[in-house]
């Protein structure tokens, strides 16, 4: 099963687990599979049917741009990136 890394911003919703194994095939089947045994995490990832603005995933070391119906394998890791902003202005 995929291993999934969680932000710390989202372990609430695991109740402190920051990697949990889950089954699926695609992005869209682990977290709905995720959603269901910890529900409310779905809801920290996606906006509707599309990931967050402010979430990148990364599986298996490269950055997936191709949405949610981007395949995973069994042996692959999962990790949900909160993305940085900020900085001063002058």
């Amino acid at each position: 099963m995929p291993l999934v890394h969680i932000p710390s911003n989202l372990q609430k919703h695991t109740l402190g687990q920051n990697k949990i194994c889950i089954p699926g095939s695609s992005l869209k089947s682990v977290i709905d599979n995720l959603d269901s045994l910890h529900p409310g995490i779905k809801a920290g990832l996606l906006f509707g049917d599309r990931i967050k603005p402010n979430i990148s995933i990364v599986v298996d070391g490269e950055i997936k741009r191709s949405g949610l119906m981007s395949n995973v394998s069994k042996k692959s890791e999962i990790h949900f990136i909160p993305r940085i902003s900020g900085g001063a202005n002058e």
